[in-house]
């Protein structure tokens, strides 16, 4: 659950396609970066992609950098 605190918005998100046209959006669109691209059949694609600019990248809600910081540095004291 702590973990969710400062979690990172940019990391690499994967999806499996079995849609032709579905693949093509994900490799015309320009601010996708794809960063691994795998055949894993006939018909079905591993595609793994993240935002290629920070600044394009949503904030997520639930996440707070001083909190986390705050809970790490309290279980470190405790261990």
């Amino acid at each position: 659950m702590w973990g969710k605190l400062c979690e990172n918005p940019r990391k690499t998100q994967t999806i499996l396609i079995s849609d032709p046209q579905e693949q093509y959006r994900f490799l015309a669109t320009p601010v996708i970066e794809v960063t691994n691209l795998l055949f894993a059949g006939d018909s079905v694609v591993w595609l793994a992609w993240r935002h290629a600019e920070e600044s394009r990248v949503q904030t997520l809600r639930h996440t707070n950098d001083v909190v986390a910081s705050y809970v790490t540095a309290g279980g470190r004291l405790h261990l």
